[in-house]
């Protein structure tokens, strides 16, 4: 069954915006401490994100667009918060939290991108250990690209 991209992107939503949710309540914090929930949630969000992009592209697989939609954008897009990050960042400023706002933003943004590229690694050696055990380099799991997709040296 194949969904379409809107919806694709709304369904994946709301399944990020209640697993978020649920971090949260999972992890509460106050105001002047670290926001753990958001911590956690960009890391794992990064390094899912990366395995994704890294098993997606080893080579394209049939559906990509859709994959890419539902689980990349919609559900960790939504998991995902950096706009959190900068206002829980402002809130720890405006409470003179000045150091542990530097280092909380900063931890973030470095060990996300660590995380990210990872992912990248860790998605892209499974979608190729993958191919390999089905015997064929790739020829029969390579599928045309989708007619939405807009990747390098792609049409619009």
């Amino acid at each position: 069954m194949r969904i379409g991209s809107d919806t694709a992107v709304f369904l994946g939503g709301a399944v990020g915006t209640a697993a978020r949710y649920g971090l949260d309540v999972a992890m509460p914090h106050t105001d002047t401490a670290w926001p753990v929930s958001t911590t956690v949630a960009n890391l794992v969000g990064a390094a899912l994100l990366g395995m994704l992009t890294g098993w997606l592209s080893a080579p394209r697989t049939a559906g990509y667009e859709q994959i890419r939609r539902l689980v990349g954008i919609g559900v960790l897009g939504a998991f995902t918060t950096y706009s959190s990050l900068t206002g829980q960042t402002v809130t720890l400023l405006r409470a003179d939290r000045f150091a542990l706002a530097g280092t909380y933003a900063g931890t973030t943004l470095i060990a996300g991108l660590v995380c990210a590229g990872a992912g990248l690694a860790l998605g892209r050696a499974w979608r190729l250990r993958a191919i390999e055990r089905a015997g064929a380099p790739g020829s029969s799991d390579r599928a045309a690209p989708d007619a939405h997709d807009t990747g390098p040296g792609r049409a619009r």
